[in-house]
This record gives C-alpha cells, sequence and structure tokens, in this order.
C-alpha cells in the first residue's frame, strides 16, 4: 500500500501501488513512516478554509432574503431630441408600477415627454 500525500492541501490517499499519474504532479509526494508531512502555503489555498455546511446555518445567512439590484434610474429625462427608444427605457425606470409600464410601448414621443419631463 503507498500512501500520498498532497504538500498543498493536505489530502492524503492511500493507493493498491504506485501511481504514474500521482508521481508525475509536483504537489503530490509519498508519504513515508507515520510522521505527516508539512503542508505548503502557496498564497491561494493557504486562506482559512470555509467551515462544512452542517444543515443549522446562522439565522442572517439563510432567512434573509438576497438584496435587491437595484435599477439604474438615469438623473434627469433625455434631451427633446434624443431617440424614442431612451424616452422609453427612461419611462420604464420611473414608472410606478406595471400597468404603467405595459403603457409606455403605446406612448407616442410626444406623449412620452409630456408625462415624463424633457426640460433640455
Amino acid at each position: 500500500m503507498t500512501t500520498y500525500f498532497n504538500k498543498r492541501t493536505g489530502d492524503s490517499v492511500d493507493m493498491p501501488g504506485r501511481s504514474a499519474r500521482l508521481d508525475s504532479l509536483d504537489n503530490w509526494e509519498i508519504a513515508e513512516g507515520t510522521e505527516t508531512p508539512t503542508v505548503v502555503t502557496d498564497g491561494v489555498l493557504s486562506r482559512q478554509a470555509v467551515p462544512a455546511d452542517t444543515g443549522a446555518a446562522a439565522p442572517q445567512e439563510r432567512e434573509s432574503a438576497p438584496a435587491a439590484v437595484p435599477v439604474d434610474v438615469p438623473a434627469g429625462p433625455p434631451a427633446k431630441a434624443a431617440p424614442k427608444g431612451e424616452w422609453q427605457a427612461y419611462a420604464r425606470a420611473r414608472a410606478q408600477d406595471s400597468d404603467e409600464a405595459a403603457e409606455i410601448d403605446g406612448l407616442t414621443k410626444d406623449e412620452l415627454i409630456s408625462r415624463y419631463g424633457g426640460e433640455s
């Protein structure tokens, strides 16, 4: 029985004989005797390990809803000369509910400007 030790992760594996695959990888070495070889830190793998999920989570972790991604709302209305598509996007960002948002496609550019602003 041959025991291989991963000097970067600390893992060990018992093989029925020598493994050509593990012999060719520089992070695996054959463990000699009963002494555990030293783990070499390489920066990334030397970070603190994340504890395994035991099923019992902290209340803040599992019970809270994910944070809403803020919608990009333009600072002000587009210029009056801007294309209708820009006015529609601005109006959708300002719509108060889904009914109002559904109406936007049926409005003309002039109606969008009068309803959602357009001092520029």
